[in-house]
């Protein structure tokens, strides 16, 4: 008579199924404190006017803010299965440079920008694409737009 071991292979594990209930928690607070800042949903227009910081949410939904900034410096975009649309092509800037931090998930964020502006772009990109589709001929190197973005399974687009 013969006896037989079977081998079991074990699964994922509890650290995985941890890790996979924090990003659904962290999914979850981000589309709850998404929906609380905008409670129409849908897409949100928005104004920043002469403000020369803008923070900018997109969860599930659209949002477009358009600057007007006679000192434009710091822009945050967060774009969670969304489409962010950030429009500085009426924007000026006085300093060295301004910077945008970007971070998408499964999501687009759009980033418009005047024609004499030259950018500089610092990304960690996963199963995405940061597309600088800015001509560099006429633009002026003092005024440079810094944009540090985080993508995944996503994309960031600048143009003018």
């Amino acid at each position: 008579m013969t006896t037989t071991q079977e081998s079991v292979k074990p699964g994922p594990g509890p650290v995985a199924a941890l890790l996979a209930f924090a990003v659904f928690l962290v999914l979850l607070i981000a589309t709850y404190m998404a929906f609380q800042r905008y409670p129409g949903g849908g897409v949100h227009v928005g104004d920043a006017g002469a403000a020369s910081r803008i923070d900018q949410v997109a969860v599930m939904s659209e949002s477009r803010e358009v600057s007007r900034a006679p000192d434009f410096r710091r822009a945050e975009m967060t774009t969670v299965m969304g489409h962010g649309i950030l429009d500085l092509r009426e924007a000026k800037i006085q300093g060295r440079e301004a910077v945008v931090e970007a971070f998408v998930l499964m999501g687009q964020a759009t980033i418009q920008i005047p024609e004499d502006w030259t950018v500089v772009t610092k990304e960690v990109v996963v199963m995405g694409a940061l597309n600088n589709r800015t001509r560099p001929e006429g633009a002026d190197p003092e005024k440079r737009l810094r944009i540090e973005g985080v993508v995944a399974m996503g994309a960031i687009t600048v143009s003018h």
